[in-house]
């Protein structure tokens, strides 16, 4: 499916379902149901970060749970190669989720 793009409203849904990852991450430490499905949330954002570029997996979850951009990361590989990975991140995650 490359070169195919995903719709504003699809990529909002994902991006706001991401931007709860740290009251998530909280959520998860109880043992209710909302606290497993919040462990749920937050272990798919994680692994499909480390399925998409492995060595930059943390900069890619910590780009998209805080909208941080490349230049505010430091990260370890170029513009280009991050925001590819993090766009595959997205198509990936909307199929998943």
């Amino acid at each position: 499916m490359k070169g195919e793009r995903m719709q504003k409203e699809q990529y909002l849904e994902l991006k706001y379902f991401c931007l709860q990852y740290k009251r998530k991450k909280a959520e998860a430490n109880t043992s209710t149901a909302k606290g497993r499905r919040a462990l749920i949330d937050i272990t798919l954002i994680e692994q499909i970060a480390e399925y998409v570029y492995p060595e930059v997996a943390d900069y890619i979850v910590e780009s998209v749970t805080t909208g941080k951009s490349w230049e505010q990361l430091n990260v370890p590989c170029g513009r280009r190669q991050f925001y590819n990975a993090r766009n595959r991140f997205f198509n990936l995650l909307s199929k998943m989720k």
